[in-house]
């Protein structure tokens, strides 16, 4: 193994490397590296890479990387892997497949800018999707885990097992097991679908949440006291507060303050605050 190179300029390098530094375009084929660090246009071919940071263009074909962090478009061609992927940019993919795949980079550079939005195409799957920056949910995935703290946008369904959504989301409806809205006025969905559904103007991470493996620490998080407003709730157990809806469905139920509620269906037991009201009660 060599230990350690620096590229300046146009390079092409191939073999076994612990470290590579590199200003300018360069070419990496059927090689081993344990940390690569490049600024400039980036192309790598059938080669495994560590840990990687790189602010300009990479395409990548059948890699795989360790830890990806990169900012500018990323282009992953043919079956490409990793465990941590965090990209700010463009992403296209024949297929990636990566445990964790985040779209920006801190919690604190989330802006509401539609004008800002990363926009991904092909097919990706990962045990979870951190969101910090503004995404399109219009190409081809598969996440286990789904936390946002930025806008979300999707013109089908989402579909996964946990869904953690901390700021705008705008979807036809959202089918996940466990799902948690934190409170706020730019959410626009039709329905909500699980087995557990919860509407909160704070957030306190539990066990569950702190099992899904993250790229980042999540600490609480508190709403605006804004309103939720959707059409329809089905799930074994609802907990929801500050949330408009026409129809709220389940086992358990509990409607907590200033909740506006058309009707509620219930099986087992329910419980509704005063501070808020519900025009119909009906256990089916």
């Amino acid at each position: 193994m060599r230990r350690t190179i620096i590229a300046l300029g146009d390079r092409s390098i191939c073999g076994d490397y612990k470290s590579v530094k590199a200003a300018g375009d360069l070419n990496i084929a059927d090689s081993v590296i344990r940390r690569l660090t490049c600024a400039g246009d980036l192309s790598i071919v059938k080669s495994k890479i560590g840990k990687t940071t790189c602010a300009g263009y990479i395409c990548a074909e059948a890699s795989e990387f360790h830890y990806l962090k990169a900012a500018g478009a990323i282009d992953f061609q043919g079956v490409c892997q990793g465990k941590i992927i965090i990209a700010k940019g463009h992403l296209s993919a024949d297929y990636l497949e990566c445990q964790i795949l985040r779209n920006g980079f801190k919690m604190a550079s989330v802006k509401i800018d539609s004008n800002n939005q990363s926009i991904w195409s092909g097919s990706y799957k990962a045990e979870i999707l951190e969101n910090t920056a503004p995404l399109h949910l219009d190409f081809d995935y598969e996440f286990k885990n789904i936390i946002s703290l930025a806008p979300l946008i999707s013109e089908n369904e989402i579909v996964c097992e946990n869904f953690y959504s901390f700021n705008r989301i705008t979807a036809p409806e959202v089918n996940a097991e466990n799902i948690f809205l934190l409170a706020h006025d730019g959410i626009s969905i039709n329905q909500l679908a699980g087995s557990n559904v919860t509407i909160k103007n704070k957030f306190k991470p539990d066990k569950l949440f702190r099992s899904i493996p993250k790229s980042q620490t999540y600490r609480k998080i508190k709403g605006e006291r804004d309103m939720v407003s959707v059409k329809s709730i089905e799930a074994d157990r609802i907990q929801i507060e500050y949330t408009k809806a026409e129809l709220v469905s389940g086992q358990d139920v509990i409607i907590g303050e200033l909740c506006i509620i058309e009707r509620v269906e219930y099986r087992n037991s329910i419980r509704i605050s005063e501070k808020s009201i519900v025009n119909e009660v009906v256990k089916v």
